[in-house]
């Protein structure tokens, strides 16, 4: 069974203070974090901050964390402004639908854990609502994409999705580094395999 993007995605969201805590300490950038959102027209320059809020370092802040998103698919599907200021409404709205969706499937995947005595006929129901949740899924995201395509050529609608694709796999990359060089008595691959 492939393990979906958004599965990726809230597992990220999840252990995103991890990463952006190692990267402070370690003060070195990632490759996903080399543009910064300035002002409302989608101008990228420089580094981009930890998505944490100004007045305290170790709290998460989604709102920042968009804005890099944004930045960095605006960036790479190059979109207009216009462009821009008409998907990320809508794109942001099916990531949040997704998220709940998921949310959902996870609550049933673990129920397993919080109740050992289920029965077949009980864990055969759970499998059902999973999948019944996992079509609803892709039925958001067709929906989300005929929406988009009113306003977004196809091709562009494509740079967008594998752009974003990109920056999760990239934050993934990078917050798995992180958490490698936290982990005290685990050698490093980069030296081990220089040896």
């Amino acid at each position: 069974m492939r393990f979906p993007i958004r599965m990726k995605l809230v597992c990220f969201l999840l252990l995103l203070p991890l990463m952006c805590a190692a990267q402070r300490q370690d003060k070195a950038a990632c490759p996903a974090d080399s543009v910064q959102r300035h002002g409302v027209q989608g101008q990228m320059k420089g580094q981009m901050k930890p998505a944490f809020g100004p007045k305290n370092p170790h709290h998460f802040s989604p709102r920042e964390f968009k804005k890099r998103e944004e930045a960095f698919i605006t960036e790479k599907a190059k979109l207009t402004p216009t462009e821009a200021t008409f998907l990320f409404p809508l794109f942001h709205k099916m990531k949040d639908m997704l998220r709940d969706n998921d949310k959902k499937a996870n609550h049933l995947r673990f129920r397993i854990k919080q109740e050992p005595q289920l029965g077949d006929k009980e864990c055969l129901e759970i499998l059902d609502e999973i999948r019944k949740l996992q079509l609803n899924g892709v039925q958001i995201e067709s929906d989300y994409q005929k929406k988009i395509l009113k306003g977004l050529s196809p091709r562009k609608l494509l740079l967008v999705m594998t752009a974003s694709k990109q920056f999760d796999r990239e934050m993934l990359r990078c917050m798995f580094m992180d958490l490698q060089k936290k982990a005290p008595g685990k050698p490093n691959r980069a030296a081990a395999t220089n040896k």
